[in-house]
C-alpha cells in the first residue's frame, strides 16, 4: 500500500522518484553508496525545488523509512553466482506501480537492466522525463562471458537500453567514454562522479584488529579476491607470513572461505562479513596497510578510492573495464597489475610492505555535493523535455 503522502503532489515541487532494487542499510555496492550520498546530501539543501521518493523492494519489516515506498517483494538478487534473472523480471513488472507516484522526474540505476524498458513506458504515461544513471558499459563481449551464449540477448538488451532515456548519467570518465561509442550522443550525458566522505574517514576509529593487506566489497567472481588468498599462500612458502582481512558478504564467500582452507591459511585470513558500521570499515583502512582491489570491472571504485584518501598504499588491477586504475594510475601509492595471476600480486605485495606508508589525500575540491550536481542534471533534464514537447 502506498501512503497518502505519495498521493498529495507539492504543487512547487518536481518529484523526482528514484527506483532502484537495493538500498542501504540493506545492501551494500557501489550503487548503493552512491544513492547514500545523494540522500545524506539532499538534507543538507536547506530549499530545493525538488522531492524525492525512494521506489524498492521491501527491505524492512514494519512501516517504511520516510519517503521510501515498496513496489515489490523481497527476492533475492543473486542466484548462484550471477544475478538473479528472475528477481529482474518480477522486479521489472513490478516498477509499473511507479504510476501511481505520479513522477515529474524518474531516476532509475542501469542494474539490473530489464525495469529501463518498463521505466521508459511509464515515464511516457506519466509525461515525466527518465533519467538513469550508467555505472558500467559492457557490450558483446563482456555478457558472452558472464552468460555464455544468452550473453547475445542481453548484449543488444543493454544497446536498446542506452538509447530509451532522456538523459543518461554516467559515473565515471571511461563509462562517459564507452557511452559515446556505443553510440549515445554526447549531450545526452551528464558526468556525475560519486562523492567520497571525507569528514566521516576523518573522523574514524576501529576497534577491530589490523591486517596488512585488506580488501572490502561484494563478494562476487569478477572482484577476484581468489588472486588475493592464492598470493598470501605463496608468500607463506617463501617464509612471508602476510595477514589479509576480508569486508564484505556475496555469493563467493562459501567459496573463498573454502580456499583458505584448502591453502591452510586461514590462521591469516579474517573474514569479518558485512560490517554494519561504516567507521569500521574506514577506521581498517587506516590501519591496515595495503588495500588490494584485484577487481576487473568497476564502475567507478568507491571503496578504492576511499582507502586512498584514508591514506593506504593500493594495489589495484590495470584492466579497461576498471574505473579506479584510470583515476588512481598515476599516484605514486598504488600498484596496478597488469597479470591475473598469484604470482604478479605476490610480487606487488612484496614491494610494498617494507616502504613507509604515506599520507596521501584526495583534493576536497575534487568533490562537490552530488545532490546539488543531480539537481542540476534533472533540471537541465526537464527543460530539454518539457521544450521539446
Amino acid at each position: 500500500m502506498f501512503k497518502s503522502s505519495f498521493k498529495v503532489k507539492n504543487p512547487n515541487k518536481v518529484r523526482v522518484v528514484i527506483v532502484t532494487d537495493s538500498l542501504q542499510p540493506w545492501n551494500f555496492g557501489g550503487k548503493e553508496e552512491r544513492l547514500r550520498h545523494l540522500s545524506d546530501s539532499s538534507l543538507k539543501v536547506e530549499e530545493s525545488n525538488f522531492e524525492i521518493f525512494y521506489a524498492t523492494m521491501k527491505w524492512w519489516t514494519g512501516n517504511p523509512p520516510a519517503n521510501h515506498v515498496a513496489i515489490s517483494k523481497l527476492f533475492p538478487m543473486y542466484y548462484r553466482e550471477r544475478r538473479s534473472i528472475k528477481q529482474a523480471i518480477f522486479f521489472s513488472i513490478s516498477c509499473f506501480k511507479v504510476i501511481r507516484m505520479r513522477p515529474d522526474i524518474i531516476e532509475a540505476d542501469q542494474v539490473p537492466i530489464l525495469p529501463i524498458f518498463i521505466l521508459k513506458l511509464v515515464a511516457i504515461l506519466c509525461r515525466a522525463s527518465l533519467s538513469v544513471t550508467w555505472h558500467e558499459v559492457w557490450g558483446r563481449q563482456e555478457w558472452l562471458e558472464y552468460l555464455g551464449r544468452s550473453g547475445l540477448i542481453a548484449s543488444q538488451l543493454e544497446s536498446w537500453a542506452l538509447k530509451l532515456p532522456n538523459q543518461l548519467i554516467a559515473v565515471s570518465i571511461p563509462t562517459r567514454f564507452k557511452m559515446i561509442q556505443a553510440g549515445v550522443p554526447e549531450d545526452k550525458i551528464e558526468l556525475i562522479e560519486p562523492d567520497i566522505d571525507h569528514q566521516s574517514i576523518t573522523r574514524a576509529t576501529t576497534r577491530l584488529p589490523s591486517t596488512d593487506l585488506l580488501f572490502a566489497g561484494r563478494l562476487i567472481k569478477h572482484k577476484n579476491l581468489d588472486l588475493v588468498i592464492r598470493s598470501v599462500s605463496l608468500l607463506k612458502s617463501e617464509s612471508m607470513l602476510v595477514t589479509l582481512s576480508i569486508v564484505g558478504d556475496g555469493p563467493e564467500l562459501s567459496n573463498l572461505k573454502r580456499l583458505t582452507r584448502e591453502l591452510g591459511i586461514e590462521n591469516q585470513v579474517i573474514f569479518h562479513g558485512f560490517l554494519p558500521n561504516n567507521s569500521d570499515v574506514w577506521g581498517l583502512m587506516k590501519k591496515c596497510s595495503i588495500f588490494v582491489s584485484p577487481s576487473t570491472r568497476e564502475g567507478f571504485g568507491f571503496s578504492v578510492l576511499e582507502a586512498h584518501y584514508a591514506g593506504e598504499k593500493i594495489i589495484i588491477a590495470d584492466h579497461p573495464n576498471n574505473a579506479s586504475s584510470f583515476y588512481l594510475n598515476d599516484s605514486e601509492d598504488v600498484i596496478s597489475v597488469q597479470e591475473s595471476t598469484p604470482e604478479a600480486y605476490s610480487y606487488a605485495i612484496k614491494g610494498l610492505l617494507p616502504s613507509v606508508r604515506a599520507s596521501t589525500q584526495i583534493s576536497e575540491n575534487q568533490v562537490l555535493n552530488i545532490y546539488e550536481k543531480y539537481e542540476k542534471s534533472w533540471a537541465k533534464n526537464l527543460r530539454k523535455t518539457r521544450g521539446a514537447s
